[in-house]
């Protein structure tokens, strides 16, 4: 969302001699609570979201110490309000017609 555009033009527009990586690191979670926060901010998708459980072995290792260290804090948007925010815009698309939906099972 915004926090991430945001981190991205901030990133693009530095001065910095050279290449640099960086990480943004937000909320580690497991697919089951990813399942659920869908279900929840979008009641219905259940019974049409299936996955397997099978973890990221560095997720929780990312850090975002040194884009902190270049540019300062962040704004950070939660996971709930991401899904829901993306859910929201997805649905005003759609209902403008400027959704396109033909590869999908809708």
């Amino acid at each position: 969302m915004e926090d991430v555009a945001g981190a991205l033009l901030a990133a693009a527009g530095a001065a910095f001699d050279g290449a640099r990586v960086y990480n943004l690191h937000g909320e580690a979670v497991a697919i089951a609570d990813v399942v659920r926060l869908i279900h929840e901010a979008w009641p219905a998708a259940k019974g049409r979201i299936s996955h397997n459980e099978v973890p990221t072995p560095f997720a929780e290792a990312l850090d975002d110490a040194r884009y902190q260290r270049d540019f300062g804090p962040r704004t950070r948007t939660s996971l709930r309000d991401g899904f829901r925010r993306t859910l929201d815009e997805f649905a005003r698309l759609q209902k403008e017609g400027r959704l396109d939906t033909r590869e999908l099972d809708v």
